[in-house]
């Protein structure tokens, strides 16, 4: 079933301030699912959890774990579960929890200590809010902040699975480290895909570590043994390497003059 909360004043897309019931104002922007234990402070909990300035849908923890991670109901933002049984909690999340990697999981409860709930985090969950300490907007601020970084982790990822695309054009990836990806992507980057030794030391070398030109040509003749057909890394005067695509006649003359 879907609950609609009471109604409020939207605030950066949550709902934080409340004002007297009126039906034109309620326009809820998050969707959640609600997994509840029963038995306990499960009343309490869920009166708590219908202040809340979000629809969401009800699910019972007793029901299969392929049925509570279930994503034929793809439209909700968040997990929500409701108990007093940390141990169970925690031992659900260790087992399934990948189930619902790509959304925020939280944990309300109302008799737990501060070692079960460092126990639950421990355990997967990305907060543990205790309803008797804490307000129905306080708990939605943190969501909002967990949904920014679940946004930017998401981000990230499709970041680096398009350079990956772009990068297993050229090279087999997999058998490049980490600053030989890196070096293979700055000069594809790179406008004329030509750059600097200096540049290159500077974008393979990370944040600290130093980078000799000796290493970066030794790293330049790793890289050269994976690209794919077509590609190759030249040696350029003054001090320049560029990515080309060249025949294989070509490739080989010009790695030589490194």
């Amino acid at each position: 079933m879907t609950i609609r909360p009471d109604h409020g004043v939207l605030a950066d897309g949550l709902m934080l301030q409340r004002l007297p019931q009126r039906e034109d104002r309620f326009n809820p922007t998050l969707h959640f699912r609600y997994i509840a234990m029963r038995g306990g402070a499960s009343l309490e909990r869920q009166a708590w959890i219908d202040q809340l300035p979000a629809s969401y849908g009800f699910m019972d923890f007793g029901s299969s774990p392929e049925i509570l991670t279930s994503r034929a109901e793809p439209t909700f933002d968040f997990v929500v579960f409701g108990g007093e049984d940390a141990a169970r909690l925690a031992k659900f999340m260790r087992v399934y929890g990948m189930m619902l990697h790509d959304k925020p999981k939280l944990c309300v409860c109302m008799r737990s200590q501060p070692a079960q709930r460092a126990g639950l985090l421990m355990a997967g969950f990305d907060d543990v809010a205790d309803v008797r300490r804490t307000a129905p907007e306080e708990f939605m601020a943190r969501v909002a902040a967990i949904l920014r970084r679940y946004g930017r982790a998401r981000v990230l990822r499709q970041q680096f699975t398009n350079e990956y695309a772009r990068l297993d054009q050229i090279c087999q990836v997999s058998k490049l480290s980490a600053r030989q990806r890196q070096i293979v992507l700055s000069l594809l980057n790179a406008p004329g895909a030509i750059l600097t030794q200096h540049a290159l030391r500077r974008a393979a070398r990370g944040e600290h570590d130093d980078m000799s030109a000796e290493s970066l040509k030794t790293m330049i003749s790793v890289i050269r043994k994976h690209l794919r057909p077509g590609y190759a890394i030249a040696a350029q005067v003054p001090a320049m390497y560029r990515l080309l695509k060249a025949d294989s006649t070509h490739r080989a003359s010009e790695q030589t003059s490194a």
